[in-house]
């Protein structure tokens, strides 16, 4: 992260053109438009609805979605005709400069070959702000008044750092949530003898089960309470292996209290029942 926070410090940007793309244009342009990239570009969509094929890949547009490409990439926008998109593009180039002391800059420019350091696209979950960085850019370009491009740049780098901002609260919520996902799976990997079910396992985070529910199938693919049959049938296949116990303790030691319901459960998940996977 501290390289990337080196990055935005050096940057300075200079805009070459601001677009802004509606119902009238889509309509001169049959709802379609490409370029091959020779600038780098940054795409905010603020309405409507369509898709975007970045060279090979195709993802879907909708409000909230950033579009950014370096130079030597394909991008077409692909907008639907019931619901034509909105959207506001900035061409630019940029370069970086370090200072070595205080008086012993150090120039690179951002040629063919470098870029920003941002995915091709993302979804802002706040765009609010974003759009009206862009709206102000936007008006500011086309009355050309005196200092337009000074603010115009300036305003620039204000939107670079609310895309930023956006990236640093989204990644943090990305790991407080896997944490947490991370917490309960310890959890179960202590309590799965006892009787759990997902309230117990909610109320250890201090989530609503379906949120924690939510969360789990994200990271696992599993529910929670899936999850938790998991390790205790891989604990009851261990011991079916390793141990010369019944069927009965070995139920009881991975959390079930009738032996006829673990064979029920172990054979869904397994495809045997507990006797003939130990003959196995």
């Amino acid at each position: 992260m501290q390289h990337q926070y080196d990055f935005w410090n050096q940057l300075h940007p200079q805009v070459w053109l601001i677009t802004k793309r509606e119902t009238p244009f889509w309509e001169e342009m049959n709802y379609a438009f490409g370029e091959y990239c020779k600038i780098h570009k940054l795409s905010i969509v603020c309405g409507g609805s369509g898709r975007l094929v970045y060279n090979s890949e195709e993802t879907a547009l909708l409000p909230g979605m950033v579009v950014y490409s370096s130079p030597g990439n394909d991008i077409h926008f692909l907008s639907s005709r019931q619901d034509p998109l909105h959207f506001y593009s900035v061409m630019f180039h940029y370069a970086l400069v370090r200072w070595e002391g205080w008086n012993r800059p150090s120039l690179q420019a951002g040629n063919d070959g470098h870029k920003l350091p941002l995915q091709p696209f993302s979804k802002l979950r706040h765009a609010d702000a974003a759009t009206v960085i862009l709206r102000h850019m936007h008006a500011s370009w086309n009355s050309k008044k005196v200092g337009y491009e000074w603010k115009v740049n300036l305003a620039f780098k204000n939107l670079l750092s609310e895309l930023l901002s956006q990236q640093i609260r989204s990644k943090g919520d990305e790991e407080a949530a896997l944490a947490l996902v991370n917490k309960v799976i310890a959890y179960i990997n202590e309590r799965y003898p006892e009787k759990l079910d997902r309230k117990a396992m909610a109320d250890y985070v201090s989530l609503s089960h379906s949120y924690l529910s939510l969360l789990f199938k994200k990271y696992t693919g599993w529910s929670p309470v899936q999850y938790l049959i998991k390790i205790r049938m891989d604990k009851a296949k261990e011991l079916l292996r390793d141990s010369r116990k019944s069927i009965g303790e070995i139920a009881g030691e991975v959390g079930y209290a009738d032996p006829l319901y673990f064979s029920r459960v172990f054979a869904q998940h397994t495809g045997f029942a507990p006797k003939a996977y130990r003959k196995g």
